[in-house]
């Protein structure tokens, strides 16, 4: 079980994350044309993310027949990644038995008396995920306390795997300002938040006969940069246009 910190403590490295899964960073060859270009984007690999997700409202994972049950789902389904809502258990008891379900990884959530609690359970095979950029306040979820039990998280994220983000390489997300309850609104878009237009980029075949159309191709993508293989590849395309 995770603790919370609190107002003194709430920065970005200690905040909690629920998905910590990142991908190795390939190598992306050089393309010499645009028939490569388009060949190697068409072609990029998929992460081998899992197939099976079990998600229950469980309505309470106290009883021995929910608990029984639940084990049976796993045993007959296999799931990947388990999601389970409303497990009506304490931080003691749920992290007792949610370390019997055989998955490794675990985030939970307590519950609130007789109501509410959450649990993610997952393999840890590599997902290939990244988070997502954000714009607005760095925390989205409060317990709405004053003074030394005030405790603030950045609690909801977005994923996305790297030939999405190469397929959208202006996402970002943005925390809006909530109004009543403890998580703020979070708004995903796909297009600049500047609202400038871009031009489209247009790769002329003619350029394939000039003698330093390679030379130039080759420079612009011989880059040190870091990052996913979605980030390295639209770096590596920007040089490109410029």
């Amino acid at each position: 079980m995770e603790e919370f910190p609190n107002q003194h403590q709430a920065n970005e490295e200690n905040l909690v994350d629920i998905g910590l899964v990142e991908s190795k960073k390939d190598e992306i060859p050089i393309l010499h044309n645009e028939q490569d270009a388009i060949s190697k984007v068409e072609n990029l690999e998929q992460p081998n993310t899992g197939n099976q997700i079990l998600a229950w409202n469980c309505q309470g994972c106290g009883s021995k027949n929910t608990r029984n049950y639940l084990r049976n789902l796993i045993r007959s389904n296999d799931p990947d990644i388990i999601f389970l809502l409303e497990t009506k258990m304490s931080e003691q008891k749920g992290s007792s038995f949610f370390r019997t379900l055989s998955l490794p990884k675990i985030w939970s959530f307590p519950s609130s008396g007789l109501a509410g609690g959450i649990a993610l359970l997952w393999k840890e095979d590599n997902c290939g995920l990244f988070y997502i950029g954000y714009v607005g306040n760095p925390y989205t979820w409060c317990n709405n306390r004053k003074g030394l039990a005030r405790t603030k998280v950045r609690l909801d994220r977005v994923l996305a795997n790297s030939y999405w983000l190469l397929q959208n390489p202006d996402a970002k997300l943005k925390h809006l300002t909530h109004l009543g309850s403890d998580h703020l609104p979070i708004l995903l878009s796909l297009e600049d938040f500047s609202g400038k237009k871009k031009r489209p980029f247009k790769f002329f075949r003619c350029w394939l006969k000039e003698d330093s159309c390679k030379d130039i191709i080759s420079q612009s993508w011989s880059t040190n940069d870091t990052g996913s293989p979605a980030f390295l590849l639209n770096r590596k395309l920007q040089n490109v246009r410029s």
